[in-house]
């Protein structure tokens, strides 16, 4: 999967998350045609990002817990690195 399809996939997830319209993990990982455990990985890189997510059993979604906008966080990243590896790690934490 390229970087452009790896970001895209996790400012979808971000919109549902966002939105509270997530449904249970195995919908939502049906939903991105992922594992549960792959859609697990995927939420970890956005709380590496700073997303503070958590789950709502009542509602049976997903939701921040706190305020967390990912483009913008990207956005202040992509300007802090000096290339894309850079930008990559600053992203998803990788050395």
């Amino acid at each position: 999967m390229s970087v452009i399809e790896t970001l895209e996939r996790l400012n979808r997830l971000h919109l549902l998350i966002r939105q509270e319209a997530t449904g249970t993990p195995a919908e939502l990982a049906q939903r991105f045609g992922l594992s549960e455990r792959q859609m697990y990985y995927l939420m970890d890189e956005l709380r590496d990002c700073g997303a503070d997510i958590k789950y709502s059993r009542k509602k049976l979604t997903f939701y921040y817990d706190g305020d967390f906008d990912f483009l913008e966080n990207l956005d202040l990243n992509f300007h802090a690195a000096k290339s894309q590896k850079a930008l990559l790690q600053i992203i998803f934490k990788k050395n």
